[in-house]
């Protein structure tokens, strides 16, 4: 999302950068993460921890805007360059450090341990009745999950109308 701002050459791109931005900011990710692993005496600290660090990083936007944007204003997209590698570095990190959790790895064990014949017909049962295969993860999965179910599907289209109004309106300073 950042990307994209930092390429946009008109107020569309950069609105779809940022609803790209603001979709996964949005949906605390970490905060499932850290529910389903760490140990409950310790999920209340390391939740403050997170939304701290992720509130910090919030704040990095504004902060690259007085130290980076010149008085004209013309370099305005230079400001998503360090929010963009601090992400780069994060994921790096995640990628190497942080492991599956105990709750999925327990799905997806159980889902393994049935014979390939009965996943097969399972898989065969959902496709006739226009389901989606849950235990089948990736973004296309989660696409097509939403693409069928009503609701999250009619939250989502309301939340993009959403944000492209705050996003066109509110989050473009420079125009």
């Amino acid at each position: 999302g950042l990307l994209l701002g930092y390429f946009s050459t008109n107020l569309f791109i950069y609105v779809v950068g940022r609803t790209i931005l603001t979709f996964f900011v949005i949906t605390d990710i970490q905060i499932m993460y850290i529910m389903e692993v760490a140990a409950p005496e310790k999920r209340a600290r390391l939740y403050s921890i997170a939304k701290f660090l992720s509130l910090l990083g919030s704040l990095v936007i504004p902060l690259s805007r007085d130290f980076l944007l010149d008085p004209s204003g013309r370099n305005w997209r230079d400001i998503c360059v360090v929010p963009t590698l601090i992400a780069i570095v994060c994921v790096f990190l995640i990628a190497f450090f942080v492991r599956e959790s105990d709750v999925f790895l327990d799905a997806r064990i159980s889902y393994l341990e049935k014979p390939y014949e009965q996943r097969m017909r399972e898989r065969e049962e959902m496709k006739k009745h226009h389901q989606v295969d849950t235990n089948k993860g990736g973004l296309t999965t989660a696409i097509r999950y939403v693409a069928k179910e009503r609701q999250l599907r009619n939250i989502i289209l309301i939340y993009c109308v959403f944000l492209l109004g705050m996003n066109s309106f509110i989050a473009y300073f420079n125009t």
